[in-house]
């Protein structure tokens, strides 16, 4: 009997499975999604959608919204001349991230089972309700800033699940989605500071590698600065002052 055999050809089994698995579940918002935006074709645009779109054409740059998300858009629509192409964005986000939150919550050894089926039945009414979708298809700060609240939630969740025992691409990646947070409304930067300031206690407290503690805040901080130093490589002038409170 071929022992090393069967397990190599369990695993090989076991990685398809949550193949399939993972693209059912990534699939279901972005085939729904995309076909919203088919009918809304180019997506859904507002005031302030315009606002963003016209100093991408002019190159004349204010951070009335935050000039993140205004450059975000600025690297979709170079790849694909069309707000398509930050509607495509805002779908992959999400059908990515709520991926990933799928994958993390089910027994990864089992085949098609009963939380795989739920997952994919949640994700189906998740996707079929009109709000998500079109939310999905607007060219909002709001969109990417949610699905990165979402899945800062998620990691958070994760971080004390494991109770801080983590490792440094973790950290990493935690570190990336808040300075996103916090980049991507004036306001996100205040939920940050306060979640740093708590996160940095409770990994002090509870992590055995007393370096996270340190690690998390600072490269958070260090992401937040170089995201915010965009403003002074672009010439981006000053019109937010009084908004901060209400963007």
């Amino acid at each position: 009997m071929n022992i090393n055999g069967d397990n190599k050809n369990r695993i090989v089994a076991f990685k398809k499975s949550n193949f399939v698995k993972d693209l059912i579940i990534f699939m279901i918002p972005v085939v729904i999604f995309l076909f919203y935006l088919y009918v809304y074709n180019p997506g859904i645009l507002t005031v302030d959608s315009y606002s963003q779109l016209h100093q991408i054409a002019t190159k004349q740059y204010t951070n009335w919204h935050p000039f993140f998300h205004t450059l975000i858009e600025k690297a979709c629509i170079k790849i694909y001349p069309s707000p398509i192409s930050v509607c495509v964005l805002q779908i992959l986000t999400f059908s990515t991230m709520w991926t990933i939150i799928c994958r993390t919550f089910r027994d990864n050894d089992a085949g098609f089972d009963k939380i795989f089926i739920i997952q994919a039945a949640i994700t189906l009414v998740i996707s079929l309700i009109p709000i998500n979708a079109l939310y999905s298809i607007t060219l909002w700060k709001d969109i990417l800033f949610s699905y990165f609240m979402m899945f800062l939630v998620f990691m958070i969740y994760q971080l004390l699940t494991k109770k801080c025992n983590v490792s440094y691409a973790f950290a990493i990646i935690l570190s990336i989605v808040m300075a996103f947070v916090a980049q991507l409304r004036p306001n996100g930067i205040f939920i940050i500071l306060i979640i740093l300031v708590i996160l940095a206690i409770y990994l002090y407290r509870n992590n055995k590698d007393k370096k996270l503690y340190l690690i998390v805040p600072a490269l958070t901080i260090i992401l937040i600065l170089m995201i915010a130093s965009l403003n002074v490589a672009f010439d981006v002038e000053d019109n937010q002052k009084d908004a901060v409170f209400t963007k």
